[in-house]
């Protein structure tokens, strides 16, 4: 049977988008549970912690950090979901899966020593999965598949699956150079 191309490539994106989310979604879990050993029994409730977390000094890289990771769930929850729901029940959801997710990291942060649990922690990712809602109702607009990103690099590099990877090595490599948690961090 004989499909036309129009057809697939949105379908091909829709399917890639979800790749890309559950990719995403790993990095988040792992990031926030490095180093993902000797879990212990919390000592104190949730409450407690977080009472405590808002008396200490927060850096701005930590700060920073944790608003900038979760920008890309937020887009691609935003770029899942465009097709099933309208601009407002889709920002109100991928918020609240954002919110769930950031308050799963942070509970399960109580589990392990090396980790600390914070609610600025939550309130900035949370802020931040918003921001990358509206980024993708700014950025990915132009289609509901977000063509613009395929556009620029387009645009800007010589289009081909060398050139698809060799963005994606340098998008990782970069990646693990300022985050903390990634094991190859030190190998700067």
């Amino acid at each position: 049977m004989f499909v036309p191309s129009d057809f697939m490539t949105p379908m091909i994106q829709i399917r890639s988008n979800y790749l890309y989310l559950c990719l995403y979604l790993l990095f988040i879990v792992y990031g926030s549970l490095f180093p993902l050993a000797d879990w212990r029994t919390p000592e104190h409730k949730l409450l407690e912690v977080w009472q405590q977390a808002m008396g200490q000094h927060l850096s701005r890289s930590d700060l920073l950090t944790n608003f900038l990771v979760y920008i890309p769930l937020g887009f691609l929850l935003s770029s899942v979901c465009s097709t099933r729901f309208g601009t407002l029940a889709r920002v109100m959801l991928v918020v609240t899966f954002g919110f769930l997710i950031s308050f799963s990291m942070e509970y399960l942060q109580l589990f392990l020593p090396a980790r600390s649990s914070s609610p600025v922690d939550l309130l900035l990712n949370t802020l931040s999965t918003l921001s990358g809602a509206i980024a993708y109702r700014w950025l990915g607009n132009k289609s509901t598949r977000g063509e613009w990103f395929g556009e620029w690099c387009h645009n800007h590099f010589h289009p081909g699956r060398v050139t698809d990877i060799g963005l994606t090595v340098i998008a990782i490599w970069g990646g693990c150079a300022t985050c903390s948690v990634c094991p190859f961090s030190g190998c700067r």
